[in-house]
């Protein structure tokens, strides 16, 4: 206990610099030594003494005192390196220590020749795509500035370059056309090179942020031999590493898997260097790394991206098992809803919970209809829904409240629980929802009880709809309150009780134009 505590502490007084090599497993700690693994992590070729060395140093060095939590998103660097100097509308207030790490690398590349520039790139491998963005960014940033520039802060910056009365496309063909000349003679070609290097060096600093802003669980992978993906999957994409981390107090363990990206022709244009002629394979595969749970033997995912290499997606999955296991209490797992920790009567609140209305069950209800209608008009004879038992013996849905619940994504009860066959306002039945964390309002739980009034024996939805509301309008009245006016749309002037019992009439009062979110809300 004491050594944890000790490596905690002496974690938090480290500088990203010294996290970094501890990371990466780099001595003696400094700049100069970080620059090959960390361009090795981003799937980089190392470079040599020169520009693009110069300035992954000074990336680095600048970002060592930069605070904790400073990245909200993983590109937040790559993003204000991209809109330099002036951060419009499109992006939220950036930290300081990223505009000043920013502002570093750009007063760096401004003293570089064109030459010199154009070598930085090449030595970078700047991506087609970033040059594309590039001329995208400088090209509006052209139009921003004022046509009469009378003082020196207004002059022209050059990485906005002079357009000459041309359209984006026109500006963007020369541009490409003047990037092969080893001199960089065109202006506008210097500009957009000069904001492509800096978002190029940026996506490094991000990578350096990331990996510097705290300890991750330590993650023990497993390489699974060839073709156990066939046995595992019934996908076609091998499994190039596996982890499994357990969750204090969940009853299944956090799944994390790696496989290869698939990279389209169109992405690998925008993958390649800018400086080659046409696309080519490249050294490192890019990795698709997910996080979930395995339940019933189908994998649930709850997060995932794409990485450049196998390294850096295993770090990042890491990252996520990490943040997820310090929150295990609010996470709901993906397919069913349902908590991957369940509150039990002495636990304390942990999860927020999802409320139900008798809004958001009639919308279910709507779209079931919906649904079945399609299922009709093909010849077939309707759907019956019985009362009880919510479940099947399969796990499947089966009464007509699980069914609208479970598309709201409610779990389901298992088969032999209590739950499974006990009507919606039983004990049992909103124990269960309370141990998930699902709050049914009483009038949407009239409603669904209202339901069962139809008969014990498989109905249509529409007779189940017509008892529900009946039910609903019995007790619409409550200390001189209308609970119906509280919990959904106003009605229209004058609509008799009866048009609500018409399944129809829901189409017209719920419009689909009016959803906001029919997964629930929570409050």
């Amino acid at each position: 206990m004491a050594t944890g505590w000790h490596e905690t502490v002496v974690e938090h007084l480290m500088g990203r610099l010294e996290r970094a090599a501890r990371v990466l497993c780099v001595e003696p700690r400094s700049p100069q030594n970080l620059v090959g693994p960390l361009s090795r992590l981003a799937g980089w070729p190392i470079p040599g003494h020169g520009p693009a060395r110069e300035l992954i140093k000074t990336i680095t060095s600048r970002l060592d005192e930069a605070e904790p939590g400073v990245l909200i998103t993983p590109h937040d660097l790559r993003t204000a390196a991209e809109r330099h100097p002036a951060l419009d509308g499109r992006s939220r207030p950036m930290p300081q220590s990223l505009l000043d790490a920013i502002a570093a690398i750009d007063v760096r590349i401004s003293r570089l020749s064109p030459p010199i520039l154009r070598q930085a790139a090449v030595d970078l491998q700047v991506t087609r795509g970033e040059v594309d963005t590039a001329i995208r960014e400088a090209f509006q940033a052209g139009r921003r500035r004022p046509a009469n520039t009378t003082s020196r802060s207004q002059l022209r910056r050059l990485d906005e370059p002079e357009q000459a009365g041309e359209d984006e496309h026109s500006f963007a063909h020369r541009v490409w056309g003047a990037l092969p000349d080893p001199d960089l003679d065109d202006v506008a070609a210097q500009g957009v090179l000069h904001r492509a290097v800096r978002a190029r060096v940026a996506t490094l600093g991000d990578l350096f942020l990331r990996i510097t802003e705290g300890p991750v669980v330590p993650v023990a992978w497993w390489c699974p031999p060839d073709g156990y993906h066939r046995e595992a999957r019934k996908d076609t994409d091998p499994l190039i590493a596996l982890a499994w981390c357990r969750v204090p107090g969940a009853p299944q363990p956090l799944h994390a898997r790696v496989t290869p990206h698939r990279v389209s022709p169109a992405e690998l244009r925008r993958l390649a260097p800018f400086c080659t002629a046409s696309p080519h394979a490249r050294e490192h595969q890019p990795m698709y790394w997910e996080v979930g749970w395995t339940a019933g033997g189908v994998f649930q995912q709850y997060c995932g991206a794409t990485e450049p290499t196998l390294a850096a997606a295993q770090f990042a999955a890491a990252e996520a098992i990490t943040d997820l296991r310090t929150r295990p209490r609010e996470l709901r797992l993906p397919a069913s809803g349902g908590l991957l920790d369940p509150r039990t009567k002495n636990s304390r609140p942990h999860a927020q919970p999802r409320i139900f209305d008798l809004n958001d069950i009639l919308r279910a209800v709507r779209d079931q209809h919906r649904a079945e209608r399609t299922h009709h008009a093909g010849g077939r004879p309707p759907l019956l829904w019985p009362v009880l038992p919510h479940t099947s013996a399969a796990g499947m849905s089966n009464s007509i409240v699980a069914h609208l619940l479970h598309r709201s994504d409610v779990p389901l009860p298992d088969p032999d629980a209590p739950a499974n066959t006990a009507p919606p306002t039983d004990e049992a039945f909103i124990s269960y929802l309370t141990s998930h964390a699902v709050v049914v309002t009483p009038l949407a739980l009239a409603y669904l009880e209202g339901m069962g009034d139809a008969g014990p024996d498989p109905r249509p939805l529409a007779e189940h709809h017509a008892a529900g509301m009946l039910k609903v309008l019995a007790s619409r009245t409550h200390d001189g309150l209308d609970l119906l006016a509280r919990e959904t749309p106003a009605l229209p002037a004058q609509v008799p009780d009866h048009v609500l019992l018409d399944l129809d009439w829901l189409h017209q009062w719920l419009p689909l134009s009016d959803d906001i979110d029919s997964r629930g809300r929570s409050r």
